[in-house]
């Protein structure tokens, strides 16, 4: 079991994670008597998010279509990659579209990147065979998710095809994909050669970065929407307080609202 103190510092670096299709933590909480014998229990708690799941969102359409649903999924990961996180539990049911766009949710499973062997969760049929094996996951372990939930898209199939539990993760395992074009032949070639490539069993040859997937969606041909960069990790005061400056000798009336999440400077 994590320490409370491990809860609590990633509890705290979580909250100060701000992106337009990523679920924000609004508060944490610890009970420290029995639950159903299971001992204390802590956890933190998110805005309901009303929606349905990514590849319900994607039915009928085409494959750019698909892509351009995928394009905030992809976003939001490449922001918590960049911000030191990996998710850890890539689906469906965790990938939501609502009134407002898409939303990834879920950041139980979250770890920092660099977590070690053995720590990192995950669901059956979707985690990357490295983290089915207990081997420490990487970026590249998300992108195998995002792998799979793009060919269910396109293919309207598993990777695998049909199998539940132990046959399920010996074929993840093993490697056994069934090619795109044979699933679907009408998903463009290049396409399914990158959808294969963030599907490959070995994460040392797997398309390893996020970057690295909407690099290659850009090159085939497919224009994405601009990447919202979401809350930065620390924002200096040099460029802002020159700015105010600038306002204040000009003796402009200008209303000025600096605002961000904790730790971003706008004190």
């Amino acid at each position: 079991m994590e320490s409370q103190g491990w809860f609590y510092n990633a509890t705290d670096r979580m909250a100060d994670l701000e992106h337009p299709h990523l679920v924000r933590l609004v508060d944490r909480f610890e009970r420290t008597e029995q639950v159903a014998g299971a001992g204390a229990v802590s956890g933190f708690a998110t805005p309901w998010i009303d929606g349905d799941d990514l590849l319900a969102h994607v039915q009928g359409l085409d494959p750019d279509g698909v892509v351009q649903a995928f394009a905030p999924l992809l976003f939001a990961v490449h922001y918590l990659h960049r911000r030191g996180w990996l998710h850890l539990d890539l689906k469906p049911s965790n990938v939501l579209v609502g009134a407002e766009g898409l939303v990834l949710i879920d950041l139980g499973s979250a770890r920092p990147v660099d977590v070690g062997a053995g720590e990192a969760g995950g669901t059956l049929g979707y985690a990357a065979p490295e983290v089915l094996l207990g081997e420490a996951p990487s970026q590249g372990s998300d992108v195998y998710s995002i792998g799979v939930m793009l060919y269910q898209a396109l293919a309207g199939a598993h990777p695998v095809g049909d199998h539940s539990g132990e046959a399920l993760r010996s074929a993840m395992l093993d490697g056994e994909l069934v090619p795109v074009r044979i699933a679907a032949r009408e998903v463009p070639r290049d396409l399914a050669n990158l959808v294969q490539g963030c599907l490959e069993r070995d994460p040392t040859v797997r398309t390893g970065t996020v970057v690295d997937v909407l690099q290659e969606l850009r090159r085939i041909g497919h224009t994405l929407p601009r990447e919202p960069l979401g809350a930065p990790p620390l924002l200096g005061r040099d460029r802002e307080i020159e700015a105010a400056a600038g306002l204040l000798d000009a003796r402009t009336l200008t209303p000025v609202a600096v605002v961000g999440s904790k730790g971003v400077g706008a004190s």
